[in-house]
């Protein structure tokens, strides 16, 4: 599976089960990423990330997304 393909199955699930507004930024986020605006969408999960900061399932997905942007020392 590619990590795009992984990014976007990661969002799809995480947006079931979270807060209104995480929701709304998680699903923005991953309209940016399947466009290929990549450091958009990472913003996008940074705020759903201040909304729920100790989300693993929010961080693993900003994990993916950050390895896509070759940013593998923070991912």
């Amino acid at each position: 599976m590619s990590l795009l393909a992984f990014l976007i199955f990661s969002i799809s699930s995480l947006c079931a089960a979270q807060s209104a507004e995480a929701r709304s930024y998680a699903d923005r986020g991953l309209e940016l990423a399947q466009s290929g605006d990549l450091a958009s969408a990472e913003s996008e999960l940074r705020q759903v990330l201040k909304l729920e900061p100790n989300n693993p399932e929010f961080l693993s997905t900003l994990g993916t997304l950050l390895a896509m942007e070759k940013k593998l020392v923070e991912a």
